[in-house]
Order: structure tokens, then sequence, then C-alpha cells
């Protein structure tokens, strides 16, 4: 995908979120919604901060000036979430956010991303996007989840269904091990019979000789 068109859906998700959040305010889930919105402002803020504005300032001199002003609109973003979280569900400062959250919005896409289209060939564009994915899914935005969480609970039920395996194969070993034991108990009682029965026949020739000789 083209890195301009991952931000900007990006943007489009925070837009949605912050419309959620003034739809429900004083209501019970506004609190996670405005958690929500922090968590994928913060993640948006470190893709652009770590792939994308490095790759855009040595495109053009335009455009590295124009990434110094988002790192700008940046360290304030992250002033206000660290303001917002520490003061609870805060109206003021949520809808202080959201107004800097526009602002920067609406100069990315109105100058950065148009110069950049001009400036930065598709192939490039979309390696970088390539790049901001397996990042964000590093990160976990979007869902919350990085890659290290889902393969943590994707190996669960793995896990689960080897032990139960290996609880089967044991108790089966076990079952197999008691049969074993029960039928070798069974052919000594069988060895004892055959023995008893043999002294008693031996006994009772020995006495019919016994009686003859006399």
């Amino acid at each position: 995908m083209d890195a301009i068109e991952l931000l900007k859906r990006d943007h489009q998700e925070v837009t949605r979120l912050f419309q959620q959040y003034s739809a429900g305010r004083g209501s019970r889930g506004a609190r996670s919604v405005l958690e929500r919105i922090c968590r994928e402002l913060e993640v948006h803020a470190q893709l652009e901060e770590e792939i994308f504005y490095p790759a855009v300032r040595y495109a053009d001199d335009e455009l590295a000036r124009l990434v110094d002003e988002s790192l700008r609109e940046h360290a304030r973003m992250k002033d206000g979430i660290a303001a917002l979280r520490g003061a609870g569900e805060d109206e003021p400062r949520a809808m202080q956010l959201q107004q800097d959250v526009e602002h920067h919005v609406t100069e990315e896409e109105g100058k950065m991303f148009p110069r950049l289209a001009e400036v930065m060939d598709d192939d490039r564009r979309s390696e970088l996007g390539e790049q901001l994915e397996e990042r964000k899914s590093e990160l976990g935005g979007r869902g919350g989840r990085s890659r290290r969480q889902a393969g943590q609970r994707g190996a669960g039920p793995r896990r689960r269904t080897a032990r139960r395996a290996r609880g089967k194969s044991t108790r089966t070993r076990g079952r197999g091990k008691a049969a074993k034991s029960r039928t070798t108990r069974s052919r000594g009682r069988q060895r004892g019979a055959k023995r008893a029965s043999t002294k008693g026949r031996q006994r009772k020739i020995g006495s019919r000789r016994a009686r003859r000789g006399r």
C-alpha cells in the first residue's frame, strides 16, 4: 500500500474515534474511547517519526521544512495526550487535543502529501507503505494487539492441545501397563493352579503306590 494512503487511513480512523467520543461524552464508555484515541495517535506518531519523516526529509528541501513543522506539532500533541491521561476524562483537554490533531492532519494532507506525491515515485512510496504496515503490526496499532501478543495467544491452544495429547498418551500407556500387569497376574495364577493340580495328582499317585506296597 502507498504510504500516503496508509497514513490517510490512520487520520480517518482517529477522526472517527473523535466523532464517537463527541457523540457519547459523559457516558461510561467515553473514557475508553479517549484511551483508544491516545493509543492510535501514539502509534501513528511513532510510525511517522521512525520511518516516514526520515525518508521524506531527504526527498526535497520543502518537505524537510514541513517535516520540522510536523515534529513540533507531534510534540504538542504528545503533551496533550499526557495531560489528558493525567486528568482523566477532561472534555476541554480532549477538545484541545482534537483541534491540534485536526490542524496536523490538514497540514500533512494539504501540503506534505501532495508535495511528496510529486517528488517520490510510486514504487518508493509503496516500499515505505510496506515498512509502515509491518512496523504498525509490531506496535499493535488499530486493534491493540502486537504480533508478539498474537503469537502468544495463538500458541496457547496449540500448547493446550499438545498437553492434552501428552496426557492422553500417558493415560493410554498407563492403561496398557495396567492391562499387561493384570494379564501377567492372571498367567501367574494359571501357572500356580497348574502346579497345584500337578502336585495333587502326584500325591494321589504316591498314595496309591503306598497302599499297593502294603
